[in-house]
């Protein structure tokens, strides 16, 4: 489990906003499991407001919730109407991410890793993988990186468990593939078997694997579609597949790339 907290000091004029800001990222949280807890404080300062805000629960879901509400809470402020709408509530909504991240990296650092991630150019952002993905030079970091950021998605509810499950296996798939040195064309439970015998995955790991397998061949192969009182167990076996791919992940950075890849 994990705790975080944050503040900032916002102008009185966007009290509004601000709240709905906070709102929003409380409902998402609250699809996690998260506890997300904000109020309003006086400030110091005249025609300013404290706002404070806590967050408790897992790590990784805490991480997933960071990354949505980077992407949604502009959104939420690109609909906003009252007093000071426009672009300064969308860099306002952008404030308020950036803001808490900075707080978590400084304050909780040990408990969930970080790095600098650049999207174009002129632009960086903070990026909180769920797993562990190479580092940046590795040749797989940027499919894996993508696979941690649709991973992250479908925690807090913005993309489906078929589509959750695709993800999961293709990047348990590629990672096996590196670490076994099995060549591009060994099949999903060749590798499986291999990983086995060589001790990188337990028996319990084994099976789960099989049917994340099988589930992905449903979905694939056949149109099947998760029904809702299916989600449950199907969940089980992805958040089961998730430590699997975090354990071989970890094994990517003694591997490393293959030879003339920089």
């Amino acid at each position: 489990m994990a705790g975080y907290g944050w503040s900032i000091e916002v102008p009185s004029t966007y009290d509004q906003l601000s709240r709905a800001l906070l709102r929003a990222a409380q409902r998402r949280g609250r699809v996690l499991d998260l506890e997300v807890r904000f109020r309003k404080r006086s400030s110091s300062s005249p025609g300013w407001t404290s706002w404070e805000l806590a967050v408790d629960g897992s790590g990784v879901y805490i991480a997933a919730w960071a990354r949505q509400i980077e992407r949604e809470l502009p959104l939420v402020a690109e609909g906003y109407t009252g007093a000071g709408s426009g672009r300064s509530a969308v860099r306002l909504a952008g404030s308020f991410v950036a803001r808490f991240i900075e707080s978590c990296v400084g304050g909780m650092l040990e408990v969930v890793p970080t790095r600098v991630v650049l999207h174009r150019e002129d632009e960086a952002r903070v990026f909180w993988p769920l797993l562990d993905p190479p580092d940046a030079g590795h040749d797989l970091a940027d499919r894996l990186t993508l696979a941690d950021e649709m991973i992250a998605r479908w925690l807090v509810g913005d993309l489906p468990y078929e589509t959750a499950i695709e993800e999961t296996q293709t990047a348990i798939d590629i990672g096996l593939k590196r670490v076994l040195d099995a060549g591009e064309n060994a099949r999903f439970p060749t590798l499986i078997e291999r990983a086995a015998q060589r001790g990188l995955i337990t028996q319990e790991d084994r099976n789960v694997l099989v049917d994340l397998n099988e589930r992905r061949v449903q979905i694939k192969h056949h149109g099947v579609v998760i029904p809702p009182e299916a989600k449950a167990e199907a969940k089980s076996t992805l958040i089961a597949s998730l430590q699997v791919l975090y354990r071989i992940e970890t094994c990517l950075t003694t591997v490393g790339n293959p030879s003339g890849s920089e």
